[in-house]
């Protein structure tokens, strides 16, 4: 997949639950502290979202833990706005003051809690045929989660250790042929999840033209719904 800065700097976290985020005061001796999901994150800056409004100051801390991370994470941080959504959440945006070293944030990237693609997925649903080593059967599967650098394949075959496997699928009555390179696999249950790249540009096109036009599109991060009112904290003086 496309590794590349995402728009705004911003990476997007795949699931705020395997994070415990926390708003913390500067002040390491101050007790008080607010339960947060991180949506966002990037080297200077956080999104996070909180269920209640808390009592916070313009300068505070921020720590990240996960089974994921080596060691929890601390950033020093400044609240720079707080924004509303209509269930009654609050979303934070912070500055991260100092930024995050580069050794810091890459261990962040490679614990696999981000989202690293450089545009967003699109949820499909096409039903193809995988051609997992040259000569060998096809066998069934689906692809699903499009976007401009691969595709995800859901299937019930054990993944090639070889990087490069094609993928057959119909369009107005002929078939096409697309190649594609294995970067990631997992499974649960009997289902193998595959991360693959898209080698032609054209071939991403392609597929979204072969997409169902009844099928319904979503966008997979929780919705902040229009504002009801927005709110900058002062700076101190």
């Amino acid at each position: 997949m496309a590794e590349h800065q995402p728009r705004g700097g911003y990476y997007t976290v795949i699931n705020p639950k395997l994070i415990e985020a926390t708003v913390l005061p500067r002040e390491p001796e101050r007790p008080d502290s607010y339960a947060a999901e991180l949506r966002e994150i990037s080297p200077t800056g956080a999104k996070l979202l909180v269920t209640a409004l808390p009592e916070l100051e313009y300068e505070c801390r921020i720590s990240l833990a996960s089974p994921s991370l080596d060691c929890a994470l601390v950033a020093l941080a400044e609240v720079h706005w707080i924004w509303p959504n209509l269930a009654g959440d609050w979303l934070l945006g912070c500055g991260i003051n100092p930024p995050l070293s580069d050794a810091s944030f890459k261990n962040l990237l490679d614990s696999g809690l981000l989202e690293r693609r450089f545009a967003r997925r699109e949820p499909i649903r096409i039903p193809v045929q995988v051609q997992l080593q040259p000569g060998e059967p096809r066998v069934p599967a689906t692809v699903h989660d499009l976007s401009d650098g691969g595709v995800c394949l859901t299937m019930r075959w054990t993944p090639p250790a070889t990087r490069d496997v094609c993928i057959f699928a119909s369009v107005s009555a002929s078939e096409v042929r697309i190649p594609l390179k294995l970067r990631w696999s997992t499974h649960v249950g009997l289902e193998y999840f595959v991360g693959c790249e898209v080698i032609r540009y054209a071939d991403i096109l392609l597929l979204r033209k072969m997409q169902p036009t009844d099928q319904n599109h979503f966008d997979e991060r929780a919705p902040l719904g229009p504002a009801l009112a927005g709110r900058e904290l002062p700076r101190p003086a």
